[in-house]
This record gives structure tokens, sequence and C-alpha cells, in this order.
């Protein structure tokens, strides 16, 4: 079952332009459930698989497939993915270039994860300095941050996913499944490099309910002896 949000306004304030937020109407931009991330993932694949191999269309909508992946795999902006060249996956390691300090750096990824990705480069050929996600299967230019945000809507819509997704929801949804893992929001705090932990709980929009239902989870019995 999706997750209900009961937030969709949130008040601006001096720290509004670090909360990184998107409107759409009158409603935030979302993080994706697990569920909906992998009805999504289908979707695109069974899109890639009723075309020909080797066509435009093949190629958009496996195109769609790895935006889906390394978004939620990676937490990167949006205009970051865009940009990624074949190049910056390499021996199951990806190199980030951060969007505003244009800092890079390094680390091992999941190996199932780096492995779709190779089997994506191969699948094109795309050499080392090729875009990722190209605007077309044959020019060099990578596609724009409104043409992923019309492509994951595109699939959102496909699906039935009933709140709002944008371009930062991949992003966000790396940092809510972060979240829900170890339920440490400092940590989370910390990857997206955020003023205050109050600003990464609306980022990725954890409600009360959400809380209350982790504490009620927590079970420590003394071992019986």
């Amino acid at each position: 079952m999706a997750r209900q949000y009961k937030r969709d306004l949130i008040k601006q304030g001096p720290e509004a332009n670090a909360r990184e937020i998107e409107r759409d109407g009158q409603n935030i931009t979302k993080p994706l459930t697990k569920a909906d991330y992998a009805a999504m993932s289908h979707q695109a694949l069974i899109n890639r698989d009723r075309c020909k191999v080797g066509t435009e269309a093949y190629y958009r909508h496996y195109r769609d497939y790895m935006l889906l992946l390394i978004g939620v795999n990676t937490g990167c902006r949006i205009e970051v993915e865009c940009e990624m060249r074949a190049c910056d996956f390499k021996g199951g390691r990806i190199t980030i270039t951060e969007f505003k300090t244009k800092k890079r750096h390094q680390y091992v990824m999941d190996k199932e994860v780096y492995a779709e990705i190779q089997k994506y480069i191969n699948a094109f050929g795309l050499t080392d300095k090729e875009f990722l996600f190209k605007a077309y299967r044959n020019k060099y230019d990578a596609i724009t941050r409104q043409t992923a945000w019309a492509r994951i809507k595109a699939l959102a819509d496909q699906v039935g996913v009933k709140y709002t997704v944008g371009a930062h929801s991949l992003r966000k949804s790396y940092g809510r499944w972060l979240y829900d893992e170890t339920h440490d929001i400092h940590l989370v705090q910390q990857f997206y490099m955020h003023g205050s932990a109050e600003t990464t709980e609306r980022y990725i929009c954890l409600e009360k309910g959400d809380i209350d239902a982790a504490r009620g989870k927590v079970r420590n019995l003394p071992v019986k002896a």
C-alpha cells in the first residue's frame, strides 16, 4: 500500500533554498515507496521489451529504467545524474562530481547494481566520455532535467502512483529508505548536508506517525539465563 502523507505544505523560512523543495501546485514532491519504485522499474522494462531492439524507443525505455536504478541507489541530484558518463563507473566504483561544489568522490557500489549499469553501458556500446542518458541514442547531448522529470512522471502515472512525483523523488527516496533502514536522521542529514535534522525530516517527508511506528517496533528484552 502506498505511503500516505499528511504534510502537503511546508512553511517557508530562512532555509527554504537549502530544502530543495519542488512544488507541483500545492503538493510537495514525495519520495517513492519501494513498492512503487519496483512497479515503475518493472513497467519501464515492459515498455522496453515491447520495442524492437536497437530502435530509439527501445533506448528511451531502457534509459528510463536506468534513471530510476541509479537515482535511488546513489541519491544524486537529478542534474548530476543526467550528466553521468560511462567513465564514472569503473572497477566496481562510482565517481560523483557534486553539482554545487564540483567536488569529486568515489565509493564502491553494490555489485548487483554495478552489474546492471555495466549491462546497460555494454548494450549500447557507450564509450568512456559518452553520457549515460543521452537525449537520443546516436546523439552526444545529455537529457535535460525537464526530460528526466517528464519520463519519471510518466512512469509514475502509468503504474498509478497517487502522490506527487518529481525530479527529486529519486534523491528523496534514497534518504527516506536510508532512514527507514537505520532510523538515524543525523546520518541522512550528513548525506544531504542539511543545516538541521528538521530540514531533513521535512525533505524526506518524515511524519510523526512514522516515528511512532518505528518506536513501537523496539524490543529489548534481557537475555534469559
